[in-house]
């Protein structure tokens, strides 16, 4: 392979290369100048799911990744870093979600560099990709979760009774301290419609791929549980109206995004999420009921939307 086809360079370079950047951790793929994929590294695959095998030779465009941004714009169609490297040779960095194999949404940092030849020529651009810190920081706390047996079965979440406990020492806090927290409960739309027509284990699978999901988007120090049957429950800690609202935002979206392969289609969902600060004469009752409050006029306005934080910085979407 010449050096107009390998953005590796010779061709004696290739092996040594590739065992570097298989041993970072990031994600790191090449393109060509057609944005074809030429290169696939280690931390690629664990943080998609994907095997380079399966990416190997595809477009960017094509690809299985499906990355977009905060709202849920696909990135690809028209704010594709990696193109606009390609184009003008600038480096770009952004925040973006992409699809993992399973199918939820994992958020990312996305660095586009270009790749150029000894002579300056352009040979193609390099994309990294970076999860977000917290994500060490959710997996620690659900290994010590595990540990104390306090873990959802089905989800690998905190459980109702450790959420409930730490409600209480939330309100605890607010009310000697002053420490302002809110909650966010996420209910999956008519997850009994697709129990009915694809059967319970595909059910229990949106749980698994919503549960992945949010965990990945719930940024630290964030607790997240499951409390019903088909909802979950979050504590956002330090927050005001707007940082509620903004978290609220992330995870609908990240939801609204994600599906499951089922019998080798893609089952989807939507998701809808409500948030309300907790007060100071509040107790667990209390803050749950105005936050399920809140969630009903959301699904009574039929669903797949957020509402959350005050007046001024609440939204719904759907």
């Amino acid at each position: 392979m010449d050096e107009s086809a390998n953005p590796f360079g010779a061709a004696e370079n290739t092996d040594f290369l590739r065992a570097v950047l298989d041993g970072i951790q990031d994600g790191v793929y090449l393109v060509d100048q057609e944005r074809r994929i030429v290169f696939w590294n280690s931390g690629a695959e664990i943080i998609t799911g994907y095997v380079r095998q399966e990416l190997l030779g595809r477009f960017c465009p094509d690809s299985l990744l499906r990355h977009c941004d905060a709202r849920g714009a696909e990135l690809c169609e028209k704010d594709c870093p990696l193109h606009a490297t390609l184009t003008d040779g600038a480096p770009r960095e952004t925040f973006a979600l992409l699809c993992h194999k399973e199918g939820h949404r994992v958020p990312v940092r996305v660095r586009a560099t270009a790749v150029r030849g000894r002579d300056g020529v352009s040979l193609g651009a390099a994309q990294v990709f970076e999860e977000r810190a917290f994500t060490e920081f959710n997996e620690r706390q659900m290994q010590t979760l595990e540990t104390l047996r306090l873990l959802d079965p089905l989800t690998g979440l905190a459980s109702r009774e450790m959420i409930a406990t730490k409600l209480a020492e939330r309100l605890g806090e607010l009310q000697r301290c002053g420490l302002p927290f809110g909650i966010l409960l996420v209910d999956i739309d008519r997850l009994a419609l697709v129990n009915r027509h694809y059967g319970r284990d595909a059910g229990d699978g949106i749980l698994r791929m919503a549960a992945h999901t949010l965990a990945k988007g719930s940024t630290a120090p964030h607790l997240l549980g499951r409390w019903e049957k088909d909802q979950f429950l979050a504590i956002v800690d330090n927050c005001d109206g707007e940082l509620l609202a903004g978290v609220a935002e992330r995870l609908w979206t990240m939801l609204s995004q994600s599906c499951i392969q089922w019998w080798g289609g893609p089952v989807r969902v939507t998701a809808s999420v409500a948030g309300v600060l907790a007060r100071a004469n509040d107790d667990e009752r209390d803050l749950i009921a105005r936050a399920a409050a809140l969630l009903g006029e959301v699904q009574c306005a039929g669903g797949n939307a957020f509402r959350a934080g005050s007046p001024a910085g609440s939204a719904a979407f759907g």
